[in-house]
């Protein structure tokens, strides 16, 4: 399931987890497989007190890197270096509510984060998280929506990703709502030197 990006939705009650960029990784309960269904080679403490669930998340290099860091620690073989940060339970048609109530009930091992959720009270309030969340050197956020199902390889606007570069874009829509017309003006005296990635 991938993301569309934000273009002014409402998104008043969905549910917001950090943006990570780091490698897409599906974990099917005895390995780890890249977004394209490749193996990666794991050490066996890498995978040892991993839960028989099927997982969808991302490696990730901690805060403030990117996805050249990974690259970088999974090609020299540099594994802790690395967590895994499942974000989703990849079952088709499973809610987002069951996926989280799966997410916070597993037994991990320390090198496994799964990634926190908050549901959102308006959609100023998103914005306001995610210019929060790239100052601090993330990426931006990803907003899905309340009672949404999971389904496989398609782009779905019920999963959305929210940064910079979608904010500005969004703002400059005819239909754009009131509320990111007037946060453009704050969000760049504020943050001017956040990019548009």
């Amino acid at each position: 399931m991938h993301g569309s990006h934000w273009a002014g939705e409402d998104v008043a009650g969905w549910w917001l987890s950090e943006k990570l960029d780091g490698w897409r990784c599906v974990w099917t309960g005895a390995e780890f497989l890249s977004r394209h269904g490749e193996p990666f080679q794991v050490p066996a403490w890498f995978k040892a007190g991993m839960p028989r669930q099927l997982l969808d998340g991302e490696l990730w290099a901690g805060p403030g890197t990117t996805h050249d860091q990974v690259n970088s620690a999974v090609r020299s073989g540099n594994w802790r270096a690395l967590t895994f940060r499942p974000f989703d339970v990849p079952v088709p048609g499973l809610r987002i509510e069951e996926a989280l109530d799966i997410l916070a009930s597993l037994a991990v091992p320390n090198h496994v984060d799964p990634v926190g959720y908050d549901q959102v009270t308006s959609t100023a309030a998103a914005i306001a998280t995610m210019v929060r969340t790239c100052a601090a050197g993330g990426e931006g956020v990803m907003l899905r929506k309340p009672g949404s199902r999971y389904w496989g390889l398609c782009r779905s606007i019920k999963l959305l990703k929210l940064t910079p570069r979608a904010f500005d874009l969004a703002r400059r829509l005819p239909a754009a709502g009131a509320i990111t017309r007037a946060l453009g003006g704050a969000y760049r005296h504020l943050y001017p030197s956040l990019g548009t990635g």
